[in-house]
């Protein structure tokens, strides 16, 4: 239920600041951008094996999402400061979703001892 909250906030967000770039805008390419985020920070959480499968994926198209962002936005704003905190919304995202799925994972049975 957290990955769930935490998607539709992600979500919420990240449509907030594709639609505060400027320019010519794809309502589309936002809402499947947006989709394909959301989605793979649920599957990332989910607390199975492969999981690892969508958090590895997760952090390069969050930080290219993130990147653009924040370069396209008024006032703008320098690159290596748009690179940097990109680079930390892709990681924060990423270890999030990964400590959702250890979180729920059921615990193993400790070894007895003799």
């Amino acid at each position: 239920m957290y990955a769930l909250i935490f998607a539709i906030g992600f979500a919420a967000f990240t449509l907030g600041g594709l639609s505060d770039r400027g320019g010519e805008q794809d309502p589309w390419l936002e809402v499947g951008a947006l989709l394909a985020l959301a989605l793979g920070f649920i599957l990332g959480a989910v607390p199975r094996a492969w999981s690892i499968v969508p958090r590895a994926i997760l952090p390069l198209p969050t930080f290219l999402v993130f990147l653009t962002i924040l370069t396209d936005r008024k006032p703008a704003m320098p690159f290596y400061a748009a690179f940097a905190a990109a680079a930390f919304y892709a990681l924060f995202i990423t270890s999030y979703a990964s400590f959702l799925s250890h979180r729920n994972r059921p615990e193993e049975a400790p070894a007895d001892e003799a």
